[in-house]
């Protein structure tokens, strides 16, 4: 094979290698099974990745109520009694590392991936 080819086909790789590499950390970043929390009590958890149909819930607390839509591998909190409602502003629930929190309402929703990986901060 002349060096040409070599250097295409070593290019081809590189690109197949960066793409799966990439893939597997979306994969890790984002799991599959979300815990909803109030309180710091687990109310709810949710495989996301078995979810067939969208559906909606509200989840009741002392202070207010909040709604959550599920559909498959997607979780988000879409109205909330709570007055800044940014738990609705979040949108849908992207990564482990940044929860859809209602403060109000002392609302948590994460994604566990099974692993005990903790983080000091994150910055957006």
């Amino acid at each position: 094979m002349s060096t040409k080819k070599w250097v295409i086909l070593f290019l081809i790789i590189l690109i197949l290698s960066s793409v799966a590499a990439f893939g597997v950390h979306q994969y890790k970043e984002t799991g599959s099974v979300a815990i909803i929390q109030v309180d710091g009590k687990e109310v709810r958890r949710i495989d996301l990745a078995k979810v067939v149909a969208p559906y909606t819930f509200t989840v009741e607390g002392e202070d207010g109520w909040n709604e959550i839509a599920v559909a498959h591998n997607k979780i988000e909190v879409t109205d909330a009694s709570c007055p800044d409602r940014l738990c609705v502003k979040h949108g849908v629930l992207k990564s482990r590392y940044s929860p859809i929190v209602c403060l109000p309402h002392h609302l948590v929703i994460t994604f566990s991936d099974g692993t005990a990986e903790t983080v000091d901060a994150i910055s957006q």
